[in-house]
């Protein structure tokens, strides 16, 4: 009964620490997550192909989201994929 007291005090320290200070990432993991995010994010992707940048520019809701479709379709993923784009926050 020790030995689970003593792993659970570690443990509270622990998540202690992790609040206190959280996670402490390798520069492996930076690069890593930087390019999962990157290729994750499809509404970035199609923004960079299919927009142009304009301080004062507008679009239509459903003109970006039909050229989303189409670019989806064009990069050969299917509609379940494309129905929930996944942005970079």
């Amino acid at each position: 009964m020790r030995e689970a007291e003593g792993v659970l005090a570690w443990m509270v320290e622990g998540a202690k620490l992790y609040l206190k200070t959280g996670l402490k990432r390798s520069s492996a993991m930076k690069a890593e997550l930087v390019q999962y995010r990157s290729d994750s994010d499809l509404l970035g992707e199609v923004l960079a192909d299919k927009t142009v940048a304009a301080p004062n520019g507008e679009i239509k809701q459903s003109a970006l989201f039909t050229a989303y479709q189409y670019w989806c379709e064009a990069n050969g993923l299917n509609r379940k994929r494309c129905a929930r784009p996944v942005v970079s926050a």
